[in-house]
């Protein structure tokens, strides 16, 4: 086996006193032979209720696909999720 593609992920986030994290990512893949790119661009914001113990987390963005015919496919993505920890 050989691994040919090469990808990458950036996110930064910032917490605010402790309760909300509006949060940022961009990732990409570089596939080698057939397979297309990928890139996404994602925004999101999680809430603690209390700490990870109690938490809402979403994240909205756009997913890019490169086609083998070089064609562009755009998806459109949101996630919502709570999280109850004890």
């Amino acid at each position: 086996q050989s691994f040919d593609s090469v990808g990458f992920h950036i996110q930064a986030g910032y917490t605010i006193k402790a309760r909300v994290e509006p949060a940022i990512r961009y990732a990409r893949i570089m596939s080698a032979g057939d397979a297309g790119d990928r890139q996404e661009f994602l925004g999101g914001v999680n809430v603690f209720f209390f700490g990870h113990n109690l938490k809402w987390s979403t994240d909205f963005g756009v997913l890019m696909t490169e086609e083998q015919d070089g064609e562009l496919l755009t998806d459109f993505q949101a996630r919502s999720q709570v999280q109850l920890s004890f």
